[in-house]
């Protein structure tokens, strides 16, 4: 099965369960979907591969953001804002791993090798 075809049937799925589309699809799933990458919808991620997602992006545009509005001014040592960065970056990926994790389990979703064809 193609994944577009996949995507199509994840993303049924997750609409008959009522969940909406900012968290069936989030809007750097979006991009990356019609940039042709094959990015699983997040409640069909495995565990480890939403933490390493949401960490990645969440911690790069928090930690960039606060280097430039509030670190930077201060003169804060880089080395501890990177690792200030990386640090909530991986809570928050954390966090958003369990969100989706904890949905895709009480909504009986079923991994994403086995949608319906």
């Amino acid at each position: 099965m193609s994944f577009q075809t996949r995507l199509a049937r994840a993303q049924a799925l997750l609409t008959a369960a009522g969940i909406p589309e900012s968290s069936r699809a989030p809007w750097l799933c979006r991009v990356a979907w019609r940039m042709g990458v094959p990015l699983r919808p997040p409640h069909f991620r495995s565990w480890p591969g939403n933490v390493i997602y949401h960490a990645v992006w969440f911690g790069t545009v928090w930690g960039g953001t606060m280097w430039l509005v509030i670190w930077g001014p201060q003169s804060m040592s880089p080395r501890l804002a990177v690792f200030t960065a990386v640090l909530t970056g991986l809570l928050f990926g954390v966090g958003m791993a369990v969100f989706y994790g904890y949905q895709a389990w009480r909504l009986h979703l079923p991994p994403w090798s086995d949608l319906p064809d």
